[in-house]
């Protein structure tokens, strides 16, 4: 359920959306698509944030690395500073780990938990500093390491250890709904700028037309520089970047997506992804894009800022009969017809 002060912000970016979102009877300028911008952005706000645990969770896993500290601060030195707590043992370099097989079996299995433990350390660095030298006696030692047991049991435990397992699976479908398969860390082909006025949605229903795919997509439509009469930093005074190239290459669309990442907290409020603030973001998104755009064609499904008869499509240029836009594809069948937006789906999922 949504909270009233999240109801407040969802409702501050309607209307931001819909003063800019405006009857498109001037050439396009700086800032024109500043609520589109923030609308997209509060959808990456919250898909980033992602979902945090319960505090009950977060708790005791706190509590069992606190006791694993404890315990691995009595360890060797030489053993402290194999374990890296910036990795797992997944992403640890098989030069980092054991050849023999008994401690690499060893390793498999507490290696995450040690490096939890670790963190703590480096935390409060100089409290176990102080601990480790204590020279504990050989039954303490064993008493130590048998509650360190307990705790590691309890910080693999299937329940405590499945919101891990959902939130990389979120994590997964956020990733797809806001960059595609290729990841944040890849370009995606598909994101390449092409004929912009086509691959932007002139082309409606067509192969050609890319609209929705990704939000990293729109993003380029709706923010990075064109060609000719091209407007600067048309989503926010800040939403260029240094040198900013005009978008010809799926290259280009990645570096302005990563760019534009860092304002959108500035631009757009950080809601907690829930069920419900998704579908409200964006059944306002779709309320936005249904109305009509162009002061002759009158185009549905038109998000940012499209001029005169849209002839020329979203084009990246301020002019008569073009824009700054992305043009959403219309479903195809059926007899309810609405905008096509394919990130929408992983976007639920998430």
């Amino acid at each position: 359920m949504i909270r009233p002060i999240q109801a407040v912000y969802v409702a501050a970016i309607v209307i931001a959306a819909a003063v800019c979102q405006r009857s498109a009877e001037a050439t396009t300028e700086p800032g024109s698509n500043g609520g589109a911008f923030s609308l997209l952005c509060t959808i990456v706000n919250m898909l980033n944030a992602g979902t945090q645990p319960p505090d009950t969770i977060q708790a005791i896993e706190h509590l069992a690395a606190e006791i694993g500290a404890l315990n691995l601060s009595q360890a060797p030195a030489n053993f402290r500073d194999s374990i890296k707590e910036d990795k797992t043992w997944q992403t640890l370099a098989d030069t980092e780990k054991p050849s023999a097989d008994d401690d690499k079996a060893t390793w498999e299995k507490y290696y995450n938990y040690w490096a939890a433990s670790k963190k703590q350390i480096a935390k409060k660095k100089e409290q176990y500093e102080t601990w480790g030298k204590k020279n504990l006696a050989g039954d303490y030692l064993s008493e130590l390491k048998k509650y360190a047991e307990i705790a590691y049991n309890t910080y693999t435990n299937a329940e405590l250890t499945k919101y891990a397992t959902l939130e990389t699976t979120r994590k997964t479908q956020a990733d797809l709904a806001l960059y595609g398969a290729a990841g944040p860390a890849k370009e995606n082909a598909e994101d390449a700028a092409g004929t912009r006025e086509n691959t932007c949605g002139l082309g409606g229903g067509g192969s050609s037309n890319k609209a929705g795919s990704t939000i990293r997509r729109d993003m380029a439509c709706l923010c990075a520089k064109g060609t000719g009469t091209a407007v600067n930093n048309v989503c926010s005074p800040d939403c260029d970047y240094s040198d900013e190239p005009e978008w010809t290459s799926a290259a280009h669309a990645k570096t302005k997506f990563d760019h534009l990442i860092t304002k959108c907290t500035a631009y757009a409020p950080t809601l907690q992804l829930t069920s419900s603030n998704l579908n409200n973001i964006l059944a306002k998104l779709h309320v936005t894009i249904g109305g009509l755009q162009g002061t002759a064609a009158k185009k549905h499904y038109v998000l940012g800022h499209l001029d005169g008869t849209w002839n020329n499509g979203c084009d990246g240029k301020s002019e008569g009969n073009g824009g700054v836009c992305v043009i959403y594809k219309e479903t195809a069948g059926g007899t309810t017809k609405h905008a096509d937006i394919a990130w929408e789906q992983p976007a639920k999922l998430a």
